[in-house]
């Protein structure tokens, strides 16, 4: 997942679909619309991974509804300001090189069902825009000349002219020698022929590179049909569209019907092998993208975790999946787990301990506790970052290999300053060492200001540019006046643009305050 925008949703009439990095830090004031971007997020993402359920059946529904998210209908989730007769909301990811836009239309003033009106894939490594309207009924797919395409064009001719040059040249210097004015180099010429020969080869190699024409065309959806139950729906359209061209036509051959419809099947049989390869690639794409929400949760201090008591609260789900993971002491997993217990001074080591099949005891380890006390001992700082670390390692341990994103909501809680900004540095090594996406909703200036900390270490220390570390952490603040602004980092690791007054000055703000009561008293 790298991008994503929004129009009509919420509080919002137009969020602009923004470029999520490796590490994607929201930060705004409340009901500033950060957890409307996640919620976009989790709705999206649990969209495209609808799978067909009925082959007769490939109208897709929308559900505001899902995990983490409780919107209830249209009428709540559509925004409040949107144009009066404003009936569509519309969404925007990016996942790999697509960009799938769908457009939800729905009854302000009534709880009806909302309808996918149009899905959009648009996959820009082939230049390759497939549109399907179900309001009209129809398929609609726009071929441009991919950046491949355009570099075997290019290399064709250039080997064209290589071949050219040098057949010429063997003819110039057999007709010289038969002139006698020169004598034969057959070395020269043998080395030249092996080198008309290999061109030749990549020359033939290049009948199978994708074809350089723009073309486009459009075609009834009650066309496509053949659907198999289960497996991803996107994708399957598009497979269904190269099953189509294999078809008989139905048509009179002396009909503008029969001649539009060969020509139609042409253009997709002529393109079927770029077809072929976007429900690949797009099958891969979903298939391995997980997202998963660390929402804001609250902790206790107790010594003991019921299974079947407290099945549903967070904390103990993840202490129970952390302990179904089996993951080890020589694992890296492990590894990383003792790490940040010790940088988050929590301890040096733990054990989730099963007791029955009932509940379970987490007891942490450290030089003056060398047989471990209970984790509900600890402060309720150590308690919420030991959950977190627990549930990071148990992600990491399930998704290994796939494409990973973790959506943290305030992680900072409960934490003091100097630990709020080691948070930065927890999902920055995350990142590097696993590969692990994070989106983090936060009010903390200090996991904030870090973030510019990493930046100059990125730069100063680690030779990355400028462009590179934009790309790979990107702040973004949601101000109530400006709308969303990117903050991007400048070449001394300080922030483009500014906060709104009052949002990360407020403590030099109050030490003003004071010092203008101090100087008032003092001339009294």
């Amino acid at each position: 997942m790298n991008k994503i925008g929004f129009t009509n949703f919420r509080k919002f009439t137009n969020f602009p679909t923004i470029d999520l990095g490796g590490i994607t830090v929201l930060v705004g004031g409340n009901n500033a619309g950060k957890s409307t971007l996640v919620k976009a997020m989790l709705l999206m993402r649990d969209f495209i991974q609808t799978r067909i359920v009925n082959s007769d059946d490939v109208r897709p529904v929308f559900k505001f509804d899902t995990e983490h998210v409780s919107i209830g209908n249209f009428s709540r989730a559509i925004s409040r300001n949107s144009r009066k007769n404003g009936d569509t909301i519309t969404f925007e990811l990016g996942i790999e090189n697509f960009l799938i836009k769908v457009d939800v239309k729905g009854d302000k003033k009534s709880d009806m069902e909302p309808i996918v009106s149009t899905v959009t894939i648009n996959d820009s490594q082939n230049t390759v825009v497939i549109t399907i309207n179900y309001s009209e009924n129809l398929v609609s797919l726009k071929f441009g000349v991919s950046k491949e395409a355009k570099d075997a064009k290019s290399r064709r001719k250039s080997i064209e002219n290589e071949i050219r040059k040098l057949r010429h040249q063997i003819g110039y210097d057999s007709f010289k020698n038969q002139q006698n004015i020169k004598p034969i180099n057959l070395e020269e010429i043998s080395k030249k022929k092996a080198e008309i020969e290999r061109l030749e080869k990549e020359l033939k190699s290049l009948d199978n590179a994708p074809d350089s024409r723009e073309d486009s065309v459009t075609i009834e959806l009650n066309d496509i049909f053949d659907f198999r139950a289960g497996n991803l729906l996107l994708p399957e359209i598009i497979s269904g569209i190269v099953a189509y061209s294999s078809l008989d036509i139905q048509a009179d051959r002396r009909t503008n019907v029969f001649s539009d419809e060969i020509g139609s099947k042409s253009i997709i049989k002529a393109k079927t092998p770029l077809l072929n390869n976007i429900v690949e690639r797009l099958n891969q794409a979903i298939n391995n993208d997980v997202i998963e929400y660390i929402y804001a949760h609250s902790v206790s201090q107790q010594v003991f975790y019921n299974i079947v008591k407290d099945s549903s609260d967070y904390v103990t789900r993840a202490i129970h999946e952390f302990y179904q993971a089996r993951i080890s002491e020589d694992d890296k997993e492990f590894g990383f787990l003792s790490h940040w217990l010790k940088e988050f001074e929590v301890g040096d080591s733990l054990d989730v301990i099963a007791m029955k099949g009932e509940a379970y005891q987490v007891l942490v380890y450290d030089k003056d506790n060398k047989k471990g006390i209970d984790l509900a001992d600890k402060g309720m700082g150590s308690i919420q970052m030991t959950i977190l670390l627990l549930r990071i390692a148990t992600l990491i341990r399930m998704y290994k290999g796939a494409n990973l994103t973790i959506i943290l909501e305030e992680p900072e809680q409960n934490m003091h300053p100097a630990l709020q900004s080691k948070l930065a540095e927890l999902i920055n090594q995350v990142n590097i060492q696993f590969g692990v996406r994070f989106v983090v909703e936060t009010h903390s200036e200090y996991l904030v200001r870090h973030t510019q900390v990493l930046a100059a270490k990125k730069m100063y220390e680690e030779g990355y540019d400028l462009e590179k570390v934009n790309q790979n952490i990107k702040v973004y603040y949601i101000s109530q006046e400006r709308g969303v602004i990117d903050m991007l980092f400048m070449d001394n690791a300080k922030f483009q643009d500014n906060f709104d007054e009052g949002f990360f000055d407020q403590a030099a703000r109050e030490s003003l305050t004071i010092s203008r009561m101090e100087r008032i008293f003092k001339n009294k």
